[in-house]
């Protein structure tokens, strides 16, 4: 028995340094044979692309060129060099891009050096503003913007499924906050008497538009025509109810259309001391009027009233807004969606292990 045993053990390790020798010599064939094409004495080396980088960085392209498309065309915007809508289809694709970069780049420090590139795109056309005035409208879009992706990354990093939706909304929200404050502070130092909220041709395309709601609302009512023929209409539709003038005689009810209207130009010169001769059409006589009262209130007022007004129009323009929240979160779904079917991007499953405190 004790010779068997020694005889084990004075053959095993060779068997051992035999069998690791075999291991060795294998492995060194297979690297040679992969090293070396037989057949083809040349060797083959396979390159890959790395997908991720240059997809990312088209990304980031886009979304920079987006963002100086939409400070070109807001500049052209504040010129009267193009319309709201124009300007706003920029936007939505500046969002869009910042959508998608958000569930592209994890990293800060990416998504920091992409949104400063972006602001200072939209900022570099009003290289004439003053610089504390530039500092102010980037220093408050990059705080929004920073904010919507904190909280965006934390509900799709704390989240076992793509909440894609929420997501966006959350980011969204603090997007078109940050735009609407962008757009106000560059706004202000370019505003006139003449220029108080819209510009002349954005107000004639805004009067365009809803003409057909507004002819529906009121019949007969044409905001082409004269003032005083537009002021007629208007008090003949609120005295068709009245028993006491549909007694009167035409040609009294005429004579009656015609003081009411004298008493209100009137009223409109006492008390507002706004001039109309009431030649001018409708549509003119209202922006005059609008503008000439908020110019009024502006140098009354002086400072209070430039904070109230601002903060006025960023309640209008953000209530405006809120409905962008839900364009820009379908037009970025159809790109998302269309992204996925043509296999650019995927959904994978990871696992991750996450530490947690607990008392004992």
């Amino acid at each position: 028995m004790q010779t068997n045993s020694n005889l084990r053990s004075q053959t095993s390790p060779q068997s051992y340094k035999k069998l690791g020798s075999q291991c060795i010599i294998k492995i060194k064939v297979d690297n040679l044979l992969q090293r070396h094409n037989l057949l083809k004495p040349e060797s083959e080396r396979v390159l890959t692309r790395p997908h991720r980088l240059y997809k990312d960085a088209v990304i980031d392209i886009f979304a920079v060129l987006s963002a100086l498309m939409v400070g070109y065309l807001y500049k052209l915007y504040i010129a009267d060099g193009v319309g709201v809508w124009i300007l706003g289809s920029a936007v939505l694709l500046y969002a869009m891009l910042s959508v998608l970069h958000v569930f592209f780049t994890p990293s800060l420090g990416r998504r920091i050096g992409i949104t400063l590139l972006s602001l200072l795109g939209i900022l570099i056309f009003f290289y004439t503003l003053p610089l504390p005035t530039l500092a102010t409208a980037g220093g408050t879009a990059f705080f929004f913007l920073f904010w919507g992706f904190i909280a965006a990354r934390r509900q799709l990093d704390n989240s076992l499924h793509i909440r894609f939706f929420s997501a966006v909304r959350t980011y969204a929200t603090k997007f078109v906050t940050a735009m609407v404050l962008l757009g106000i502070v560059l706004y202000f130092p370019e505003w006139s008497g003449n220029n108080f909220l819209l510009s002349r041709k954005n107000y004639d395309f805004f009067m365009s538009s809803t003409a057909g709601f507004t002819t529906r609302l009121y019949p007969g009512v044409n905001f082409d025509a004269s003032f005083r023929e537009f002021a007629t209409d208007l008090i003949r539709q609120s005295a068709e109810e009245n028993s006491e003038f549909q007694a009167l005689s035409p040609e009294a009810r005429h004579a009656s259309l015609a003081q009411s209207v004298d008493s209100l130009l009137t009223s409109l010169k006492e008390k507002f001391g706004f001039v109309v001769t009431g030649e001018e059409t409708a549509r003119d006589a209202i922006y005059n009027f609008v503008n000439g009262f908020i110019e009024r209130w502006r140098t009354q007022f002086g400072d209070f009233f430039v904070v109230g007004w601002l903060l006025v129009v960023f309640l209008v323009v953000r209530s405006f807004g809120a409905l962008f929240v839900w364009v820009i979160s379908g037009a970025t779904f159809l790109a998302y969606e269309t992204l996925i079917a043509a296999n650019v991007i995927k959904i994978v499953s990871i696992d991750t292990n996450q530490e947690s405190i607990e008392y004992t």
